[in-house]
């Protein structure tokens, strides 16, 4: 292995060039006369979404990481091939042509090590610094190209990845395909939290690619290297689980989710249309530890009632907690439209910690001629078909890729989401959700309109935006600190 320079540097993120292709699977030549010496570079790339990395260990125990970097193919297909045969692996690297046939293949050395349940052994190299220098503690960790968690990286390429999501071999199989497409990256260190042994303090954490599998894969030292600013305390308390793949029905309930990519109906077509409902479960409540005597809670729903699923992606800025938004149109699975509709905002409260699109919905209290009184300081939503509304719709979709928050809202670390709001289902948000809710503490005894109001900046494309606003009408009265609220007719 070569020895590390120790210098001290600055974090540094590797930015990703946005180019991408469509490549299409095949048939299979003969293994044989497709043999090649020389291979074309794999054009794989690190990419950390992070600048610091944050370890709260238990007492007397090595610190899990969870890195936010990712091992991205910008600009071309990654593709390993692996045979098993009693109990050897054999690794090969695919390289195919425009039309999904292999043209080239090559067998990548013995250190290119199988472990069957996570990959590429030893992929990583992970090397903590401390402030003079020196080196404070090292660990490696596998690679799963094809794992559980991938992320576009540009949009130019497929909209979904059709690589399996496992690395897992059983003891029957005889070949797997492992891959990365192009634009797409798969989630690297944190996916298998890697152990590292130091004391609490502030470190230079360089994450490498092992400099057998980067020469065996031609991949330059500058795409095969990231360093993140690493904090690690030990608290009593037990350190957060990373984010998996949770079931969840509703908004507020299983509030982690992952980054996974969210199909696109291979049929999807047209326009969406958002429909807002009317508020229900309307009451009055209060939140003490804000300092608020009198809230106004409620549940809302907005559904698309259109010819076409409503699809926002959101692309990560380096280094912000943000990302940029588009609005994507499909039609058999192919882009043939994009705008940019806004951004995505990271929400921290507890009962949310995912990715938010702004702008999706606002909810105000009005008076009975339009005159707004308050509002709900919440605009910000993660979209997702959590209940059916109405399935005979022509372009309706019976059975959505997913349901709830699970797959649809991101974890922090996020690269790349993908949410949709597929044809004759809604995205409804409980009262019991953080900040749905309004301040009614200085609103005086009396008539009003709860509207409801979706696209309310009008960014989002959509059919049509008559149906846009919903009201109901509600009477507050009470007393300070023990408001009560009614709906009437209005």
């Amino acid at each position: 292995m070569t020895t590390p320079d120790v210098r001290p540097r600055r974090p540094a993120l590797v930015a990703v060039a946005l180019v991408a292709l469509v490549a299409v699977v095949g048939p299979g030549v003969d293994m044989v006369a497709a043999q090649s010496k020389h291979l074309p570079p794999a054009g794989l790339m690190l990419v950390a979404a992070e600048p610091t990395v944050e370890a709260i260990r238990p007492p007397d125990q090595p610190a899990a990481l969870d890195l936010h970097t990712w091992v991205a193919s910008p600009q071309s297909t990654f593709e390993l091939e692996v045979r098993q045969e009693a109990g050897s692996y054999e690794v090969w690297r695919v390289v195919r042509d425009r039309s999904g046939r292999i043209r080239q293949r090559l067998q990548l050395p013995d250190g290119s090590v199988i472990d069957p349940f996570a990959g590429l052994d030893g992929f990583f190299e992970l090397t903590a610094f401390g402030p003079d220098g020196s080196v404070a503690g090292t660990t490696t960790a596998p690679f799963c190209p094809t794992g559980w968690r991938s992320a576009r990286v540009s949009d130019d390429g497929p909209v979904s990845n059709r690589y399996p999501e496992l690395c897992t071999i059983s003891p029957v199989a005889e070949a797997l395909v492992w891959g990365i497409e192009r634009g797409w990256a798969t989630a690297g260190p944190e996916s298998f939290t890697p152990l590292l042994d130091v004391e609490d303090g502030d470190y230079m954490l360089r994450v490498a690619i092992a400099d057998r599998y980067r020469r065996a894969l031609d991949i330059p030292l500058e795409r095969a290297t990231v360093e993140l600013r690493l904090e690690v305390t030990t608290s009593a308390d037990p350190p957060p689980e990373s984010a998996g793949p949770l079931p969840s029905v509703t908004h507020g309930e299983g509030s982690e989710a992952t980054a996974e990519a969210r199909e696109v109906t291979a049929g999807a077509g047209g326009l969406p249309d958002l429909v807002a409902l009317p508020a229900y479960d309307v009451e009055a409540t209060n939140d003490p530890e804000r300092g608020m005597d009198d809230l106004l809670a409620f549940s809302t729903t907005v559904w698309n009632g259109g010819d076409g699923p409503l699809v926002v992606e959101g692309f990560r800025r380096a280094g912000e907690p943000l990302m940029d938004a588009y609005q994507y149109r499909y039609q058999r699975g192919r882009k043939v439209g994009r705008s940019l509709v806004g951004t995505f905002e990271y929400d921290q409260r507890e009962g949310h910690d995912h990715w938010h699109f702004t702008d999706f919905v606002a909810h105000r209290l009005v008076e009975l001629d339009g005159t707004e009184v308050a509002s709900s300081g919440k605009e910000a939503f993660c979209l997702a078909p959590t209940d059916a509304i109405d399935l005979t719709l022509p372009s309706a979709v019976w059975r959505p890729t997913l349901t709830g928050l699970a797959g649809s809202c991101g974890v922090f670390g996020a690269l790349w989401i993908r949410q949709i709001l597929e044809v004759g289902w809604g995205d409804t948000y409980n009262q019991w959700v953080p900040g749905q809710t309004i301040d009614i503490s200085s609103v005086p005894n009396g008539d009003y309109l709860l509207q409801v109001t979706a696209n309310p900046a009008g960014r989002l494309n959509e059919l049509r935006t008559d149906n846009n606003v919903a009201s109901l009408a509600v009477t507050l009265g009470g007393e300070p600190g023990a408001r009560t609220v009614a709906p009437t007719s209005p």
